[in-house]
């Protein structure tokens, strides 16, 4: 890169200077710095989709992250629903329990 950029700088160079340059060199000058353009703009371009699929990809692992955490809750509740529901169902076994004990007294 380094070498381009000398390069580049060194046409510049030729550019501002107010002798008129070899046809040849100016040719050259002018494919150059049009090149450097499209370097620059091809960089440019780069970035932007890096920056999308970069974006793309923190969103879907916020997703991700919301969704783990909603299973997460999930069968938390799940697991307390069958707590409770066992209790119930204890507590039910027991009142009955007590009921027979009374009935047969």
């Amino acid at each position: 890169g380094g070498m381009l950029l000398r390069f580049f700088e060194r046409c510049e160079r030729e550019l501002g200077r107010r002798r008129p340059l070899r046809r040849g060199f100016q040719r050259w000058v002018n494919v150059a710095l049009r090149l450097r353009l499209t370097v620059e703009v091809e960089a440019a371009e780069l970035e932007i989709e890096n920056a999308k699929e970069q974006a793309v990809r923190e969103a879907e692992a916020r997703a991700e992250q919301a969704v783990r955490e909603a299973a997460a809750v999930a069968s938390k509740n799940a697991l307390e629903a069958e707590a409770w529901s066992k209790r119930c169902d204890d507590a039910r076994a027991q009142a009955a329990r007590h009921r027979d004990a009374a009935e047969s007294a």
